[in-house]
């Protein structure tokens, strides 16, 4: 019976095999689809979204997800299509966040987003394919196991296109965003691409005007799909408060959370409250960072594995305060604002290209970024005159050198470089490298550019991290939403010229841009970011018995991934140690992960 929290779901082929798959499905099911032979076809969870079916010729077409389209509405817009191309391009734009499953030709076909914030996966089970929306689904059928290569490149913090169909499970595969995964009667699978990216040719106000019109229908589609009180961030940041005032605008019974961090310069909290004073009959709900649960505080305890690891483990205590309060004043959703700095304020992978074509502006931004970032001027050289494709850099950043080099002040690449923690070991250096340089030999770039790859990786990665959030949330009985990962924000934002997104005199000129006048004028004129540093040391030094303990029994050790005394030592002092904050989340991420995973496993 649905519990409206855990949402998942299965695609069986239309094949006799299937029906033994279906028997092992999760006992949670709470919707069922059929082929018209009468064998299953879309098995499930999807409560709190929508399932959306419309017939046409021989297909029937669904959407599973977050979106405002009626069944009329569809039906006008895939027309006279026949083909699944026809019927992805027919729904390319929609507002809203949605699986597309098409069935029809004796196949059926499966899609997420192209940012990854909903994703498909496959496995063989019982020799025959199957698709799911988690991962983790996928390997249950399968009897995968955890595979071990996929546990190391997580250990280096690799956000990258040449291995986007890996998994943390052998056999069980991801489908890369912007594909599709097709099912056929036979019981085989093929993955085909459906999408490429459109090319950045716009100026900054017909992007403005664009990214205006697709965030308010985001954000309205949300507001149609939930009946019932809307949650939303509202922490001060730029992103959450644009989201806060669309869905203000959009009519929504709105309540949002402000949490106001203790360092003295942090200025979150102030814009914060500027931003509710313009927001009338806001309801609102406030915390001092004392009044809740510390950082870190439940890094000991086991909790339910989502499909990967996550940061998240940091704030996870306070997420679940934080998801109670709003559900007790009946919240069904969470909006975010994540994604929208991987969005309008990506890195400058540009410049070079930027430098040879126009090099008075050029020199001018690469002067100030430089400056900015604190990068070095024979690094800041060789970005110039790097000419390298995308395998060969790859193959570059898979050296064992290159590996475990601090990356802190370098200017960017092709994506972000990988990067293995003081604490790894010789072993999982060389390991990685082998899986790199591996993968580097097949690898083939999502655009001709470098700085086309760079921004459409980024969104990916950003998009990741929303799938991550929206699982953990809805464990902690509250969805959560992130406009920006949609795919028609995405491709706004893609066709925008890098050279006017970003710049160095203006922080996140489209989006600012884009909301003037829906957002008040004082508002846009932010140009920090604060964090939580205060609250993230904090959290660490109190825990140190629980870190020590971590260490003692840590599964990374035991892989022989992780240096247990270099490990215990940046844990119990991490402000002595040059290491940045993600890197450090992200070993802890990997490890509780790894120990919820095997206490769910026996």
């Amino acid at each position: 019976m649905c519990n409206g929290i855990d949402g998942w779901f299965a695609v069986l082929a239309d094949c006799e095999p299937a029906g033994s798959i279906y028997e092992k499905r999760p006992r949670v099911a709470c919707g069922e689809v059929f082929h018209s032979s009468g064998r299953p076809m879309l098995v499930g969870c999807w409560c709190g979204e929508r399932l959306l079916e419309v017939r046409i010729k021989n297909m029937r077409v669904f959407l599973i997800g977050l979106f405002s389209v009626s069944s009329e509405e569809l039906r006008q817009r895939l027309g006279s299509a026949r083909r699944a191309e026809e019927v992805n391009r027919a729904v390319s734009g929609l507002a809203g966040s949605f699986y597309v499953i098409i069935s029809g030709d004796d196949r059926v076909q499966i899609r997420g987003t192209i940012s990854e914030s909903r994703r498909v996966f496959r496995a063989s089970v019982d020799g025959v394919a199957v698709g799911t929306s988690m991962a983790g689904l996928a390997a249950r059928l399968a009897g995968a196991k955890l595979d071990e290569n996929a546990i190391a490149l997580q250990f280096s913090s690799l956000s990258s296109w040449s291995l986007a169909e890996t998994t943390s499970w052998r056999d069980v595969y991801a489908v890369p965003g912007g594909s599709a995964l097709n099912l056929t009667s036979a019981g085989r699978s093929e993955v085909t691409r459906w999408w490429s990216a459109p090319e950045p040719s716009q100026t900054l106000r017909e992007g403005a005007e664009a990214l205006r019109d697709g965030l308010r229908a985001a954000v309205t589609a949300r507001v149609h799909s939930v009946n019932g009180v809307l949650a939303a961030d509202l922490s001060g940041g730029l992103d959450s408060t644009s989201i806060c005032f669309l869905a203000h605008e959009a009519g929504a019974g709105l309540v949002t959370t402000t949490i106001h961090w203790s360092a003295a310069g942090n200025e979150d909290g102030y814009w914060a409250d500027l931003a509710a004073s313009g927001l009338s009959g806001l309801e609102r709900i406030t915390y001092d960072s004392g009044q809740l649960p510390e950082l870190f505080s439940d890094i000991g305890q086991r909790h339910h594995a989502i499909d990967e690891p996550s940061p998240v483990v940091r704030e996870r205590s306070q997420l679940r305060v934080v998801s109670r309060d709003l559900a007790g004043v009946g919240a069904k959703l969470r909006l975010s604002g994540h994604g929208g700095d991987e969005l309008t304020n990506p890195d400058v992978a540009h410049l070079a290209a930027l430098v040879r074509r126009r090099p008075v502006k050029g020199f001018r931004e690469l002067a100030a970024f430089r400056s900015r970032e604190r990068w070095g001027a024979k690094e800041t050289w060789q970005m110039l005159i790097d000419q390298q494709g995308y395998r060969a850099w790859l193959t570059r950043m898979a050296r064992p050198a290159s590996l475990v080099a601090a990356r802190r002040f370098y200017p960017p690449g092709w994506e972000v470089p990988p990067e293995l923690p003081p604490w790894a070991t010789e072993s999982a250096v060389a390991l990685v490298s082998d899986i790199l340089r591996s993968a580097a030999d097949r690898a083939s770039a999502l655009h001709r550019t470098r700085s086309g790859h760079s921004r459409i990786n980024t969104a990916m990665r950003g998009g990741r991290m929303a799938w991550q959030l929206a699982q953990a949330g809805a464990q902690m009985g509250l969805p959560v939403s992130s406009p920006f990962c949609d795919d028609a924000i995405l491709e706004v934002c893609l066709r925008v010229r890098p050279d006017e997104l970003r710049n160095s005199r203006t922080y996140k000129p489209l989006l600012k841009a884009a909301m003037r006048g829906i957002v008040p004028d004082l508002l846009l004129e932010r140009e920090t970011k604060d964090h939580s540093g205060v609250e993230w040391y904090r959290g660490l030094r109190s825990r140190r018995r629980e870190l020590a303990e971590l260490v003692d029994d840590s599964i990374l050790v035991k892989l022989g991934f992780a240096d247990a005394g270099r490990l215990r030592r940046a844990l119990m002092n991490p402000d002595m140690h040059q290491v940045s904050v993600m890197t450090m989340e992200s070993t802890l991420g990997l490890e509780t992960w790894l120990r919820d995973t095997h206490a769910m496993s026996v």
